[in-house]
């Protein structure tokens, strides 16, 4: 493996680490799967946190030593999933996104190479109080792939009182098979502009999660539909609901009051679709 850090020189004279990188990629080999590259600008870090050497998974840790998301920020992630590789990506903590006046962005893209798996799930995103953020997700999928991704938007610190306090959060997810856009979700939450708790919004629940599950070794994602429908029904004091925009694709979204809870279930699905489907 080959890490790269670069210098801190790019905080801004109005408070923002401004653009701020974190490129990776694994590769496969002697049927393992091992972080090949990175290249990582602060706060990032990427490490390699797999337990059991002989797995074929391999489990990466993304860390930053930011407290969150600030003004002006671009925050740049890639992610590079060479062939027969199986990968779950995982992160730290909650990424709060701060007071802004400016806003801040994240571009994150996936390229999964032929017959790759790759699974990450991200923690909740937290948005301060008159904070602004939009995220841009754009995934790239080859022949023979499978992907688990999940996002979970909360209302903001909510036990401060600052429920949906923010101004702008949007998160649009762009999914291309050779190249060819396959899938598209846009969500757009301005609190100031929406009744959150009307009909055919969020209804009276704080957070959500989406997961996009895209199985290209199948046919089919009939057997996904069913476990995921099993895990989730389990689950008190939600609401769910579950799509299949492409028979070889499922898109679940869920509405609760905790994103440690949507977290946990989305980490179930994890466990049945990924790390042990059999």
């Amino acid at each position: 493996m080959q890490t790269i850090a670069s210098d801190i020189g790019a905080i801004t004279s109005k408070g923002g680490l401004n653009h701020c990188k974190m490129h990776f990629s694994v590769a496969h080999q002697n049927g393992r799967t091992y972080l090949k590259q990175a290249y990582c600008t602060p706060p990032f870090r990427v490490v390699d946190i797999t337990e059991d050497k002989r797995s074929p998974l391999a489990y990466l840790m993304t860390m930053s030593s930011s407290p969150g998301i600030l003004d002006y920020d671009r925050h740049d992630i890639r992610i590079l999933a060479e062939s027969h590789t199986r990968t779950i990506v995982q992160n730290q903590s909650y990424h709060r996104v701060f007071q802004n006046s400016n806003g801040a962005t994240l571009s994150l893209e996936l390229q999964l190479q032929e017959n790759s798996t790759l699974s990450y799930i991200q923690h909740p995103v937290v948005p301060h109080q008159k904070s602004a953020f939009k995220a841009i997700n754009k995934i790239q999928l080859a022949e023979g792939t499978e992907l688990l991704f999940g996002e979970i938007i909360t209302c903001g610190r909510k036990l401060s009182g600052e429920v949906f306090k923010f101004n702008h959060f949007q998160s649009l997810t762009e999914i291309f098979f050779k190249e060819r856009l396959s899938l598209k979700d846009n969500i757009l939450i301005q609190p100031e502009k929406i009744d959150l708790a009307g009909i055919g919004q969020l209804e009276g629940f704080t957070h959500q999660g989406t997961l996009y599950y895209i199985n290209l070794r199948s046919n089919d994602c009939q057997i996904a539909y069913e476990r995921a429908t099993e895990i989730l029904t389990a689950e008190e004091d939600i609401e769910f609901g579950m799509s299949k925009p492409l028979n070889q694709a499922l898109v679940v979204r869920m509405l609760a009051n905790g994103g440690e809870q949507v977290l946990n279930a989305f980490r179930k699905l994890e466990e049945q679709l990924i790390i042990n489907p059999n």
